[in-house]
């Protein structure tokens, strides 16, 4: 899945800092995931290079000065007021957070999606489940109503067969008796 914002192994080394091998060793390491596009060539997004590497500063950026001199109370007022500041070394910092923190979103956004999704997936598979369950009950009750009345019929027959045996039986006896009384 691309999300546009995908940069090259050299392109994640220069806003890092570190050497393309270093970034091509986390990945095969396992330490910083990546895909390959259909070329070949590695592609990271960069809230993921992030997590890893923290992001180079700009050069052009000059570093704040003790609160003391009044030449860093400046630069401090003008870094805290982006209306006032002109410098295009804040200006690439600012660019370069915004572009991370949009970065940031659209993955959380992507992965707020893919977790609705997965969310409605089970839903549907726990109804069909509920469906399956039901239908198995059903199904059960009425096997196990079928095997009662079965069980009642065999039982019913096994029964006439020994009272008509039995009667047969003393059906001739009683004749005979019959005889000799009379």
């Amino acid at each position: 899945m691309r999300t546009g914002t995908a940069l090259s192994a050299s392109g994640a080394a220069r806003l890092t800092g570190v050497d393309k091998s270093t970034i091509t060793r986390a990945v095969k390491d396992g330490k910083l995931s990546a895909r390959k596009d259909e070329s070949g060539r590695l592609l990271i997004e960069p809230a993921e290079l992030f997590r890893v590497f923290d992001p180079v500063p700009e050069p052009d950026a000059e570093p704040v000065r003790s609160e003391g001199s009044a030449s860093s109370r400046t630069t401090l007022d003008d870094a805290s007021n982006p209306l006032k500041s002109n410098d295009a070394s804040t200006d690439a910092a600012s660019d370069a957070h915004r572009f991370r923190f949009e970065a940031v979103q659209r993955e959380l956004e992507e992965a707020r999606r893919e977790r609705d999704k997965e969310r409605e997936e089970r839903e549907r598979e726990r109804q069909t489940a509920r469906e399956t369950i039901t239908d198995l009950r059903k199904r059960l009750d009425a096997s196990e109503e079928e095997r009662r009345k079965k069980d009642a019929q065999v039982t019913h027959l096994l029964t006439d067969q020994r009272d008509k045996a039995e009667k047969a039986a003393e059906g001739p006896r009683r004749r005979w008796w019959w005889r000799r009384a009379g």
